[in-house]
């Protein structure tokens, strides 16, 4: 009985200490006068709109509302992590994709006229086939990760791509194929394995 009640009394006593320490650390955003956003020690800019199919909104997951009296919030009520970067939303309906500052901007890139659309991916490369993904594959593909970066040559790193509005976009696999929206639309472009 004295052991049960010991272990209670240091279990309440953690309780407590790990109530203490969050108390006060509640993170928080706010925006300069740059338009550059600070959260957690990192800052961030707006790369405009992004526009999530409705598989990849299931994916989204809420960290927390942007706190009352950050500028932006008249605009802004939901505050998201996304991978290695924040979403902006608005009423679950328009999402703003906030980069970390250092990366390339989406918009900075496009993927000179004629080059194959490719992505990289478990070590391997992936050219579009020209193919929308079938009702079959979207309901039984499964995410496996987010584009993570573009290059103006050939991807070579996992989670690359050669098209810029794919990067903040889910990855999806279904069998050997690989499947991505990047306008939100229902419309997946299918990619498979290019024979090297």
């Amino acid at each position: 009985m004295k052991q049960c009640v010991k272990q209670n009394i240091i279990f309440l006593m953690l309780l407590t200490a790990v109530s203490l320490c969050s108390c006060g650390s509640k993170r928080s955003i706010y925006r300069n006068e740059e338009h550059l956003y600070f959260y957690n020690g990192q800052s961030y800019k707006n790369d405009g709109e992004i526009f999530l199919s409705e598989k990849e909104t299931e994916y989204v997951e809420l960290i927390e509302e942007i706190p009352e009296g950050i500028e932006g919030a008249e605009w802004y009520n939901q505050f998201y992590q996304y991978a290695d970067w924040l979403l902006l939303g608005i009423n679950g309906e328009r999402y703003f994709l906030l980069l970390q500052y250092s990366e390339k901007s989406r918009e900075e890139h496009e993927r000179p006229a004629g080059t194959p659309a490719y992505i990289y991916y478990n070590d391997e490369l992936y050219g579009s086939s020209g193919e929308k993904a079938s009702e079959d594959i979207i309901e039984s593909m499964d995410a496996v990760g987010f584009i993570q970066s573009f290059v103006d040559s050939c991807p070579s790193e996992d989670f690359q791509a050669n098209t810029s509005v794919y990067v903040g976009h889910l990855l999806f696999e279904y069998e050997e194929k690989l499947v991505i929206s990047g306008d939100g639309g229902e419309g997946y472009a299918v990619y498979t394995i290019v024979q090297q």
